[in-house]
Order: structure tokens, then C-alpha cells, then sequence
């Protein structure tokens, strides 16, 4: 563990993860999990609590992403969720959402 210049310090009081899992009919479903132990290993919870996020995606891929900038003191994190609508000849619908991340103390 490297110490902070800053003697900061983070305490969590519980594991939080977001699953992605494809359903019967080709779509797939991102899930917020919660009320699990921690563990060292980030692994698809067992248990806990579950509630649906976003359903009817297209795909997994790239739903979260981390990307540093050259100088490694910012970040962008970057949410993209690709909806398909309720029939199967209807558009898919591609909501986006930035966030900048600062990575100094």
C-alpha cells in the first residue's frame, strides 16, 4: 500500500458491482448488486440485493470505461448504453454519458 501525502484515507462500508447477462430473447440486462462480502477478487456476487439498471441492451461491450490522459492526473469515464426498443424491427437508441475523473490528491 503506498501512503497518501495527504494522510487521506477512504472506508467502505460495503462491495458494490454492476453485472451485465444476456437474456432469452438476444437482449441483455445491466444489474446493480449490492449487500455482499468484499473480497479481493472482483468476481459476479452470489448474493446480496439486486436491482435492474437498464434492460433491452444490445450488448456488454464498453458499457463502462476508464481512460487516463497522457499525463495520468485526469481520467474520463465514460457510460454507454445501447437500447433496443420492444419490437424487433425498432431502432436502437445510444445514450452517453461523460465523466472527468482527477487523479491528484
Amino acid at each position: 500500500m503506498i501512503p497518501s501525502p495527504t494522510y487521506s484515507f477512504q472506508v467502505i462500508s460495503g462491495a458494490v458491482s454492476f453485472v451485465c447477462a444476456a437474456q432469452g430473447d438476444g437482449t441483455f440486462t445491466l444489474w446493480r448488486v449490492w449487500g455482499y462480502g468484499i473480497t479481493a477478487a472482483q468476481t459476479v456476487p452470489a448474493g446480496g440485493s439486486r436491482a435492474i439498471v437498464a434492460a433491452r441492451l444490445t450488448s456488454c461491450n464498453n458499457v463502462f470505461r476508464y481512460d487516463t490522459a497522457a499525463n495520468q492526473r485526469s481520467g474520463l469515464v465514460v457510460v454507454s448504453l445501447e437500447l433496443r426498443g420492444r419490437y424487433p424491427d425498432s431502432p436502437a437508441i445510444r445514450l452517453v454519458h461523460q465523466i472527468h475523473v482527477d487523479n491528484t490528491p
